[in-house]
Formats: C-alpha cells, sequence, structure tokens
C-alpha cells in the first residue's frame, strides 16, 4: 500500500501551505460567490448555518482562495471605485503568507494566514491591449 493513496487528495480550496513564505504574485481568472458552513453557528444558534463567501481561482494554481472579510476589502480596495468584483479578473495580486499572534483561554500561540495586500502597483484592465514584446 503507498501513503499517498491517504495523503495526496486533490484540494479545492487553498491553505497557507499553499503560499511561499516570500509570497507569490498570482493572476486572477475567476471570482465568484459560494456557500459555506458558517462556523460561528456552532456556538451561536442565532448565527446564519451558511455564509457567502468570495472565492477567487488563479491562472497560477488550482485550488480556490476564500476571501474572509477583512481580504475581501482589500480586494475592493484594489479595484476602487469598480463596484462589481469582475474588476479583479486579469489584475495581479500578492498572496503573503504571514504569521498571526492569538491568545485562547490565557494561552497564547501563533497561526498562519494569507494575506492580501490593499494596493498593488497601477495594472492595465484586462480589456486594454499590451504591447507586444520585441523581439531581441
Amino acid at each position: 500500500m503507498d501513503w499517498d493513496e491517504f495523503v495526496v487528495e486533490e484540494k479545492k480550496y487553498m491553505s497557507t501551505d499553499d503560499v511561499p513564505d516570500v509570497g507569490e504574485v498570482v493572476t486572477v481568472t475567476e471570482c465568484g460567490r459560494e456557500e459555506m458552513a458558517n462556523r460561528k453557528a456552532e456556538q451561536d444558534p442565532r448565527a446564519p448555518a451558511y455564509v457567502t463567501k468570495l472565492v477567487l481561482h488563479f491562472a497560477e494554481k488550482t485550488p480556490g482562495f476564500v476571501c474572509n472579510r477583512t481580504q475581501t476589502r482589500a480586494l475592493q480596495r484594489i479595484v476602487a471605485p469598480s463596484p462589481d468584483t469582475d474588476a479583479l479578473i486579469g489584475r495581479q495580486i500578492i498572496l503573503r503568507r504571514v504569521p498571526l499572534p492569538q491568545a485562547y483561554n490565557g494561552h497564547s500561540h501563533t497561526v498562519e494566514i494569507v494575506a492580501v495586500p490593499s494596493s498593488l502597483p497601477a495594472a492595465p484592465p484586462p480589456s486594454a491591449p499590451t504591447a507586444a514584446p520585441v523581439p531581441r
């Protein structure tokens, strides 16, 4: 029996393990929304059972990237004043793995999250023609 049968599986969503320590530039190919189980509903019966999350797909990576509220707001600032998430398609963004200190029940530890910067160098909109490379 091969260990890979138990360890390797196709992932639907990215985790911090999918982002290198130094960060990575990725190109958005698709923006969508998905209904996901709400973890807060386990502790609070008034919380909705499902929440809608923004999910991005990239040319360079297979699993989708589920955005939390902070990441969604950072991405919104990148394409402002556009009210449409499709304004992200064709844009390059930087995914970076960063440590985040946590405190729970009197104990502190650090978890890693994927951060999205709130500003990037200006990029042409996806519909703008780009110059062909000059042969050398």
